[in-house]
Parts: structure tokens; C-alpha cells; sequence
């Protein structure tokens, strides 16, 4: 029988421990490993690590790998309408972007409201009563400034029916709305401001119970609330000033998270014990580039990044009746 174990660990504690085990020998051993891996994020409720150089080196040689920051991506949730382009950088780009770059970046141009002027709306609708709508409209104001104004909501039914109660599980609602204006003071100035906000409101999580000894998944079946609220904030102004020998840029960024879970810890139709976590973050990021003309014959860069971040958390657990009654009172 095959058998991998994971442990999430932090500030040298073991926080979570779990093994998974597959006897499928039709399986390969690589097959067994994903599947393993998969497992336990699922259980963790972790998304797909990537597999990183360092991470594949170290799992050949000792037969164990350890997944870091790096190694996961959160999902990216935009407005298609507004893409210009989409530039991949590989490898580590921590000089010029900060922390969390070692594996690369993927940067995301909007469209510029001086080079596209017009109006979209998109449509779009699906099972599970999926739907969402996005406009889109960019104007120039005269020969120097323009802007562009977007709006986007999206909202689906769960997946899955939490069979205490019979209603869907997973139901998800999101809005926002985006702003963009640029000045072009002259050949040599540029200063652009964007501004992003989205709400989003998730209720439930189809959690339920894995029995290994019969390898049967359990119904999905809890009695409290579970839910996540989310409100993002994101602002940046761009400087850039074009010299015959140098260019030089300034990227001052703001982002302000709230974001409230609520979490039935035991997922059962007992009352047992409930997590409410509640995060509120405010950050605050500096770079300053400077480089060659690309029309140069050499090309040089140097640039400085700083950041910022408080964050306030708190995340009480409490137990209710069934709670006391199993664990202190029994």
C-alpha cells in the first residue's frame, strides 16, 4: 500500500498532520504521488502547489519535498474586456517586485483609454443559475487625458446540497468595479491612477467526511453557518518621466482587505464547535526603476521596492452545547 503523509508546519509547530493511503496497484507510483498530493489539499483545503526545480530535486533525492509560499497561486479574478496584453517573466524577479516572485510573475496590462475609446458589454449565463455581466467604456477627454470606467458581477449556485437544511452549498456572488485615468502632460511625463474594488459573499463549503477503511465518502451535512465575505480595495498611481538616456518610473500602490469567515469546524448537524475569523489588512508598496533607453546600445536597470503590511486578525473558536457535552462533559 502506497502512503504519503502531509504536515503543515509553521514557526517550527506542527499545526496539521494527515496520511493518505492508496492501494490502487494499477496506478504508477508518479500517479499515486499526485493523487496523494491532491488528497491532501483537498483535506487541508489548500489549492495545487506547482512543482518547482528546488521541490522535484528534493523529493528524487530524499524522497519528501516541502511546498512553501512559492509554490501556490492564488486564483486571479479580472475583467477580460480591460486585457491588453499579458507579459510572463520566469525565474526570480525579487530585485524590481518584492517578496513571493522567486518562481517569476505574470503581469497584466490593461487596455490605455488613449489607444482604444469605445464601449463592451459582455453577457454570459450557464447551469447551476451561473450568470454574470461586464461593461467596459473608454473616452478621451482632449490630447492629454483620458479615462475608462468598467463594472463586473458574477453570481452561481453550490455544486453540492448540504442535506441538513436541503439547499446548495457553494452559492457565490461577486461584484466590482474599476476606474483608469492617464495624463500625458507632454512627450517626456506620464502619470497614471487606477482604482479596483470587489465585493464577493460565498456561502457554505461542501465539506464532509472520507472513511479510509471503507474509502466512501460521507453526505455533506452540517447545521452552522458557513460562509465567507470578502471586500478588496486596490489603488495605484504611475509616474514616468522619458529622458534621451534614462527612463524613470514611480509605482506607489495601496490595497486594503476586510474579509469575514464564518466556519462550522466539525461539519456535522451537531452543534459541536464554529470558528468566525475576521482579517482586516492594509498594504502599502514603493518602487522606484530606473533604465537605459531601449534605442541604447547598453542596457542597464536599477530600481529599490519597500512594502508594508498591518493586518489585525482574530479568530475566535467557540464551542457550543454538543460541543461540552462530547468533550468536557462525557
Amino acid at each position: 500500500m502506497f502512503r504519503m503523509r502531509g504536515k503543515i508546519i509553521k514557526d517550527t509547530r506542527l499545526v496539521r498532520d494527515t496520511v493518505i493511503c492508496i492501494s490502487d496497484y494499477s496506478m504508477s507510483r508518479t500517479a499515486m504521488v499526485f493523487q496523494a498530493l491532491d488528497d491532501i489539499c483537498y483535506e487541508f483545503d489548500l489549492g495545487k502547489p506547482i512543482w518547482l526545480d528546488a521541490t522535484i530535486h528534493e523529493f528524487k533525492v530524499h524522497d519528501k519535498a516541502r511546498f512553501l509560499q512559492d509554490n501556490f497561486i492564488e486564483h486571479i479574478d479580472f475583467d477580460f474586456l480591460e486585457i491588453d496584453r499579458i507579459e510572463i517573466l520566469r525565474g526570480p524577479q525579487g530585485t524590481l517586485y518584492g517578496r513571493n516572485t522567486m518562481a517569476g510573475l505574470i503581469n497584466i496590462y490593461t487596455k490605455s483609454p488613449f489607444d482604444y475609446q469605445g464601449t463592451k458589454i459582455m453577457l454570459g449565463g450557464g447551469n447551476y443559475s451561473a450568470m454574470g455581466i461586464s461593461a467596459f467604456t473608454s473616452r478621451k477627454i482632449n490630447g492629454k487625458m483620458a479615462f475608462s470606467l468598467g463594472a463586473r458581477y458574477r453570481s452561481n449556485d453550490g455544486y453540492f446540497t448540504n442535506k441538513y437544511n436541503d439547499k446548495s452549498s457553494g452559492d457565490t456572488k461577486v461584484g466590482g468595479a474599476q476606474f483608469q485615468f492617464q495624463w500625458r502632460a507632454n512627450k517626456r511625463c506620464k502619470l497614471a491612477v487606477n482604482f479596483d474594488f470587489e465585493s464577493s459573499d460565498q456561502k457554505g463549503y461542501p465539506y464532509n467526511f472520507y472513511d479510509k477503511e471503507t474509502g466512501k465518502w460521507g453526505d455533506i451535512n452540517y447545521n452552522d453557518e458557513s460562509s465567507y465575505r470578502r471586500d478588496v480595495i486596490t489603488g495605484g498611481v504611475l509616474a514616468q518621466y522619458i529622458h534621451d538616456r534614462f527612463m524613470f518610473s514611480s509605482t506607489t500602490s495601496y490595497q486594503f482587505l476586510d474579509d469575514d469567515l464564518h466556519f462550522d469546524q466539525d461539519f456535522t448537524p451537531l452543534s459541536i464547535f464554529t470558528l468566525r475569523q475576521k482579517q482586516r489588512a492594509h498594504t502599502v508598496t514603493q518602487e522606484l526603476v530606473i533604465k537605459a533607453t531601449p534605442e541604447k546600445r547598453w542596457q542597464w536597470l536599477a530600481g529599490v521596492f519597500g512594502s508594508y503590511q498591518g493586518q489585525k486578525t482574530d479568530g475566535p473558536v467557540d464551542f457550543r452545547n454538543d460541543g461540552i457535552r462530547l468533550l468536557i462533559a462525557d
